[in-house]
Formats: C-alpha cells, structure tokens, sequence
C-alpha cells in the first residue's frame, strides 16, 4: 500500500485493544523457507 496515513490509520486500528507481544528470536517460518530453498538447489 503506497498511501503512508491510511497504512498507518490501518495498523492503530488494528492494534487499538489488541496485546502486543515482543516476540524475540529465530522465525520458524524463515528456518522451513531456508530448507525448502536449499533443497530445491
């Protein structure tokens, strides 16, 4: 989305009442992509 405020005006309504967690650490998402990548080489 190119238009800045209405991304912006989006993500505060989104996140209004919501709990936020500050999630550290290795993504298992990025680790099964980097397999999937080194077996299709």
């Amino acid at each position: 989305i190119d238009d800045k405020v209405l991304v912006t005006a989006m993500v505060d309504r989104l996140t209004h009442k919501a709990i936020l967690l500050n999630m550290t650490g290795k993504s298992y998402r990025m680790k099964e992509t980097q397999e999937m990548m080194t077996q299709q080489i």
